[in-house]
């Protein structure tokens, strides 16, 4: 009888990881973890600390797993949601800062306008 594909290797993969999560004390980790995109998650946390591990700006040398982890979260939004409405809120803070203060509805006008195009 032939292995699957991934055999004993993949399996012992699995239950290494599953070791390193019952060993998990980041909460945010844990919940990443938890939903659909798990893998999309670990690889982009591989990423980033071998970034810092190097000194290398991890927000540009990860910027792909970034990318795919946020669209794997919009994929399981159900799960998600609180993290995916966290950023947003922060997105509608950091437009309202760049709009300028209430009553600048000239400078407001012009940003809307922007962002339409």
């Amino acid at each position: 009888m032939s292995q699957p594909v991934g055999g004993v290797a993949g399996a012992q993969k699995e239950e290494e990881e599953d070791e390193d999560d019952s060993k998990e004390t980041c909460g945010f980790c844990k919940f990443m973890k938890g939903g659909g995109c798990r893998s999309a998650f670990v690889a982009w946390s591989k990423c980033v600390d071998r970034e810092r591990e190097v000194g290398s700006d991890f927000t540009e040398e990860c910027r792909e797993k970034t990318l795919e982890l946020r669209e794997c979260m919009l994929r399981h939004e159900e799960y998600y949601k609180p993290l995916l409405e966290e950023e947003m809120e922060m997105m509608n803070e950091t437009e309202a800062e760049a709009a300028g203060p209430p009553g600048d509805e000239h400078h407001a006008s012009a940003s809307t306008a922007a962002q339409q195009q």
